[in-house]
């Protein structure tokens, strides 16, 4: 910073961000924010990406930075490093998802489909529907995911789904479950209700650890069915919208291809800004690569072009609640 801008006034605020709890990570946030718009700051660069934001809806810290922005202070805040892009071949087999961002997944409206007989049964007595993944007239409940598990590194990482119930105020209740897409049997749940969430409309939690193992080979890659599930006992009176994301900021991506990928009028993938960074009024900045690069990560990308890293977040993102 002094190298540049020497005569800048610098301050400093930090936030206790951590997986225990959405709330009180986003009013930390938020407070830091607060107090540099006190200290009368003409710019502020936020550096802090939160676990378990939403999209949705307007957060306290997304609001905190736009009262930033309207008090006249520049806000510059990371895109995030949150994306992960389809690779172009499984085992030597190429895949349709090559080069598609498929970190997340939103629909404008939850389409309810019967589930499989093994999520009713872990669900009774409470009646369930599925999402159906299809925007046509076809019917599919699943999600396929496929992973590169590398031997002696746990796949876990997390997980959420979001919908579109304003917060503190919820109607609908849903969470994410994923089965083995061989035997039908369920792996993993993203648990509603959880003190983490603490009345947002989340379903949050840890996937794929049970994929855990020791090589050889140094990897093998294993499919996970992701299946959106929602309490039946509350009747749908207007499109609810739903919002699945993988969140892991560790390289390479443990998630390498998926079933569906491609974007429909109803159906969107891939985004991954959400919260400070979706705020119109922020100045998002996303990851380039560095040249001559130095990232086994990412393709090399050709150094007189303009593109962003594999792994940064991109957009779009729609909020329902709040500015």
């Amino acid at each position: 910073m002094h190298a540049i801008a020497p005569a800048a006034e610098l301050y400093f605020a930090t936030a206790d961000v951590t997986e225990s709890s959405t709330v009180s990570s986003d009013q930390s946030t938020a407070d830091a924010i607060d107090s540099m718009i006190a200290a009368g700051v003409d710019i502020i660069v936020d550096d802090i990406m939160e676990v378990f934001d939403t999209a949705f809806s307007e957060g306290l810290s997304a609001a905190a930075a736009r009262r930033a922005s309207e008090a006249g202070i520049a806000y510059v805040v990371l895109a995030g490093n949150l994306g992960f892009v389809g690779v172009d071949d499984v085992d030597g087999t190429s895949v349709p998802s090559d080069g598609y961002q498929i970190a997340s997944y939103t629909s404008t409206a939850f389409r309810p489909a019967a589930c499989p007989a093994e999520i009713e049964a872990d669900a009774a007595p409470m009646v369930v529907q599925c999402h159906d993944f299809d925007p046509g007239p076809g019917v599919d409940v699943t999600q396929r995911y496929t992973l590169e598990v590398r031997s002696g590194e746990s796949p876990e990482l997390y997980s959420l789904v979001e919908w579109g119930d304003q917060p503190y105020n919820l109607t609908n209740t849903l969470y994410g479950a994923f089965t083995d897409p061989t035997s039908g049997a369920l792996t993993d749940l993203l648990i509603p209700g959880t003190t983490e969430a603490a009345g947002a409309p989340l379903s949050i939690g840890t996937v794929f650890g049970s994929l855990a193992y020791s090589g050889p080979p140094a990897a093998e890659y294993a499919g996970r069915d992701l299946l959106i599930v929602r309490d039946a006992a509350v009747p749908l009176t207007a499109d609810l919208p739903v919002r699945f994301q993988l969140w892991s900021n560790d390289n390479p991506r443990v998630v390498v291809a998926a079933e569906w990928f491609s974007s429909t009028a109803t159906d969107t993938y891939g985004g991954t800004i959400v919260g400070r960074s979706a705020n119109p009024s922020s100045i998002t900045v996303a990851a380039r690569p560095l040249y001559p690069s130095v990232s086994a990560v990412c393709p090399t990308l050709d150094a007189g072009l303009f593109g962003l890293e594999c792994f940064s977040s991109t957009g779009p993102q729609t909020r329902y609640w709040g500015r």
